[in-house]
């Protein structure tokens, strides 16, 4: 009995690990979402139609409340994005619930990161950094080390201003 018994314990902590990602990849942040609100039913709204381009790199994470490497990861998360708050848009996918996960695939399609969404929505954390629609990275590495995350920021901000640069030079173009 003791020997199927720790064989069940083994398989479950295998499994718990392969859904949270094992915190190799990507996590979480605490702060809400900003969402606007229907005043006519006091539902969210948002607008279905993806930007064409952004303002700003994006920081999309997708956490769970379950999730043990979330909050492991969310100091290094934290300190990270706000060295770049200025420069940087942060989106949180919560993937806590159905209806959290319901909520974070309509922002992830309003915010130009659906393919990342459904790609990674089972595996939390997971962190992307995007530089346009659809156009983005994994972050790879420790998550509970600031540095990691503060040097993709660092080169989806110079990313980002480069083909910005690249973009206003062109229409200057004769």
């Amino acid at each position: 009995m003791g020997l199927r018994h720790s064989a069940a314990l083994v398989l479950f902590a295998a499994a718990f690990t392969a859904a949270c990602g094992g915190g190799r990849v990507d996590p979480e942040f605490t702060e809400p979402i900003v969402e606007q609100k229907s005043s006519a039913k006091g539902q969210r709204f948002l607008d279905p139609t993806p930007p064409r381009s952004f303002d700003k790199p994006k920081l999309v994470v997708i956490r769970a409340d379950w999730c043990g490497f979330c909050r492991a990861a969310q100091p290094a998360i934290d300190t990270a994005y706000g060295e770049f708050s200025g420069s940087v848009d942060l989106v949180v996918l919560d993937v806590t619930d159905d209806a959290s996960t319901d909520d974070a695939s309509r922002i992830a399609s309003h915010e130009g990161v659906r393919s990342f969404f459904a790609s990674y929505h089972g595996r939390t954390p997971t962190v992307g950094v995007f530089t346009a629609p659809e156009v983005g990275r994994l972050v790879r590495g420790s998550l509970e080390d600031p540095a990691t995350l503060s040097r993709e920021l660092a080169f989806a901000v110079e990313h980002f201003r480069a083909e910005r640069m690249s973009e206003t030079n062109q229409g200057d173009a004769p």
